[in-house]
């Protein structure tokens, strides 16, 4: 059996056991603030202690000053910030945003933030390509 063959069953059964632990988060435990993690200046240009989504319970959000990186292409991962609303909804193990507007226009928009659902909940979205493992987290304001 090959290297990667090997590799490739080692990944598979460590995903299969580690799923089986994880459970769809509730729908409450997004609501609130949320802030990115000061480790993100690690890996953002402009990195802005002021970020934040506030998601409520009638599934709309406010964010404010996130990174331009968080809609990648869209945004032509031009440095800088932006602010908008919208919708939000939550799967197995994303949280699905669609922006109703940006920066005072209306807009179109889908993203979606990845979530930590063991230990102290996160959000996350990755930079670029996944393998490059360049990780923007996020986590409940305090």
């Amino acid at each position: 059996m090959s290297y990667m063959k090997k590799i490739h069953i080692f990944i598979i059964v460590f995903l299969a056991i580690f799923n089986s632990g994880c459970s769809k988060p509730e729908e409450a435990d997004i609501f609130g603030a949320w802030v990115i993690s000061s480790s993100a200046k690690d890996v953002l240009a402009n990195f802005r202690p002021d970020s934040m989504m506030t998601f409520y319970s009638n599934h709309t959000f406010v964010a404010r000053n996130l990174p331009n990186e968080l809609l990648g292409n869209i945004s032509g991962n031009k440095p800088g910030a932006f602010s908008g609303d919208g919708t939000w909804e939550l799967d197995q193990s994303s949280l699905w945003l669609g922006f109703q507007s940006i920066d005072k226009t209306n807009v179109s928009i889908g993203t979606a933030l990845q979530m930590r659902t063991w230990g102290t909940p996160a959000l996350f979205f990755y930079l670029g390509d996944p393998d490059e493992a360049r990780i923007v987290e996020c986590h409940k304001a305090r």
